[in-house]
Formats: C-alpha cells, sequence, structure tokens
C-alpha cells in the first residue's frame, strides 16, 4: 500500500510540474499587434501594477490580475479587452465578457473559437463597403493634396509677387521720406524767411508810426503855438477903434489865416508866413484907419463950410 501510495503522490506531483510548464494553447490569442513585445518575457507584469503572471498563464481562463491583463483571449476577467483582428476588415476590441457567449461579435468570428458556433468569416464582404468608402476617401484626399499643391504654388507666387510689390513700395517710401524731409527743410526756410520778413515789417511800422506821432506831436505843438499868436493878434487888433465895415474885414482876414494855417500840412511853413500875413494885415488895418479918418475930416470940413 505505501510504496503504491507513493508512486501515485509522486505521478501526481509530476504531472502537475508539466501541465504548470507547459505553454498555454491559446497563445496570443486577443493580444493587439502593438502590445505583443510586452507578453515575450517569461514573467509578465499586470499593467496596473498588482501583480504578476508566468507566460504559461496567459490565457489560462483564470484571471490573475485585476485589470485583466493575463486573460485578454477568455472571459476570466470581466474588465479584460479581446482584440478581432478582422483581416479585410477594421479590427476591433470588445470587452472579454463577449468571448465564447454564443454569438459572433467579430467578423473574422475569433471570438467564438470554443463555443461550439460556426462564425463564417464575413470581414471581406463587410470590408468592402468600407474599403469603397476609403478608396473614395484616398481619391478625395488625392485630389486635396493636388489642389493643396496648386493653392501652395500659387501662394508662392502671390508671395513672390507681393514680395516684389512690397521692396517696391519700400524704394517708394524711402523716395518719398526724402521728397517729406526736403519739404520739411523748405517750410522751415519759408517760415524762417516769413517770420523774418514780418519782424522787419513790425520794426518799419513801429518805426513809422514812432515817427508819425513825433511829427503830430511837433505839428500839435506848433499849432497851439500858431494859435497863441492868433489870439494875441486878435487882441491887439480888438483893441483899435474901427467900424463894423473894418471890423468885417479885420474878421474875415483873422478867419482866412486860421484856414490857411490848420490846412497847410508842415506846420514849419506857417510861421514865416503868418508874420508876413499879420504885419501886412496891420499894415492894412492902419491904412484903413487912416482913410477912415481922413474921410471923417474931410466930413467934418464940408459940414463947417456949409454951416
Amino acid at each position: 500500500m505505501k510504496p503504491n501510495l507513493s508512486f501515485a503522490v509522486s505521478l501526481l506531483f509530476c504531472s502537475n510540474l508539466i501541465l504548470g510548464s507547459a505553454s498555454s494553447p491559446r497563445g496570443f490569442l486577443g493580444i493587439p499587434p502593438q502590445d505583443l513585445e510586452y507578453f515575450k518575457s517569461d514573467v509578465i507584469k499586470c499593467r496596473d501594477g498588482s501583480n504578476k503572471f508566468t507566460k504559461a498563464q496567459l490565457n489560462d481562463d483564470f484571471c490573475d490580475c485585476a485589470d485583466g491583463t493575463d486573460e485578454p483571449g477568455t472571459s476570466a476577467c470581466p474588465v479584460g479587452k479581446f482584440y478581432c483582428q478582422n483581416a479585410g476588415h477594421v479590427p476591433l476590441l470588445i470587452f472579454s465578457s463577449r468571448v465564447n457567449d454564443g454569438i459572433c461579435d467579430c467578423c473574422d468570428g475569433s471570438d467564438e473559437y470554443d463555443s461550439g458556433v460556426n462564425c463564417p468569416n464575413t470581414c471581406w464582404e463587410a470590408g468592402k463597403v468600407a474599403r469603397e468608402k476609403l478608396k473614395k476617401k484616398i481619391a478625395t484626399y488625392q485630389e486635396g493634396v493636388s489642389k493643396r499643391k496648386q493653392e501652395i504654388e500659387q501662394a508662392k507666387l502671390a508671395i513672390t509677387k507681393d514680395e516684389a510689390e512690397l521692396s517696391k513700395l519700400k524704394k517708394e517710401e524711402e523716395i518719398l521720406k526724402e521728397i517729406v524731409e526736403q519739404l520739411r527743410d523748405r517750410k522751415e526756410q519759408i517760415e524762417k524767411a516769413e517770420e523774418k520778413e514780418r519782424l522787419e515789417k513790425e520794426k518799419e511800422e513801429k518805426k513809422k508810426k514812432e515817427s508819425e506821432e513825433k511829427i503830430n506831436e511837433e505839428q500839435s505843438s506848433q499849432q497851439k503855438v500858431l494859435l497863441m499868436i492868433i489870439m494875441r493878434q486878435l487882441g491887439s487888433w480888438m483893441n483899435i477903434p474901427m467900424n463894423r465895415k473894418l471890423q468885417k474885414v479885420k474878421m474875415n482876414l483873422l478867419l482866412l489865416i486860421l484856414m490857411i494855417s490848420l490846412s497847410m500840412p508842415q506846420m514849419t511853413m506857417v510861421l514865416p508866413k503868418l508874420k508876413l500875413i499879420s504885419v501886412m494885415t496891420q499894415k492894412g488895418v492902419h491904412l484903413l484907419s487912416m482913410k477912415e479918418n481922413r474921410i471923417k475930416m474931410s466930413t467934418l470940413r464940408d459940414y463947417q463950410k456949409r454951416s
């Protein structure tokens, strides 16, 4: 009994060892091509860092990782994802819970490999419409690329033209700046000349005004002197006894003298003439007075003779 029991225990241990060291028959089923490199090492880490598993534990239908890293090809982990290659159509990721559930989710039937359901590969037919759409999309893209190239060439030509126009405008700007500077200098020169002319004109006007004021003052002074002489002469004439006719003549002479004196522009010419007129007037008045006296004496003699 004991030898047979020991043999049985040894046989069971060896069989478990052999099974544990063997690779999983499902291999890399359900793994996307870009993730294959991650599963090639002998000891693989769970993506969330919660555990580790060997290559033999990959797709062994037992969930070792909480995020389902070790069971991409089975439904053992509820949060796992199964990759459908779908050759000839669009690849697809489905939840691991849909693997071997009796429903064909992948067009290549790879998700129902162990459910007993025969899933025909419809990827080529299903992908035909997608390929047509893709061809149209590629043609549209190529047409867009061609148009874009044309627009780029047109844009390059427009840029070249704009650069030439810009260069031309810059040259014109430089020329205009020089013209503006010349005009500004010319304007400053004209303003300076006008200012100088204005100052000279103001100076001349001021000088002329001062001269006129001086002349006016001199004329006013001479007019005052003239009026004083006339009034003095008038006072002296008033003392001479004369009849009304002689007084009228005397007043007319005085008015004439006054009018002449006021109408003369240069008072320097008045005084000598005034003196001459005064002397002549005095002589005339004296002669008139003598003639009047002779008339009176002749009248008196005639009266005496008659009487």
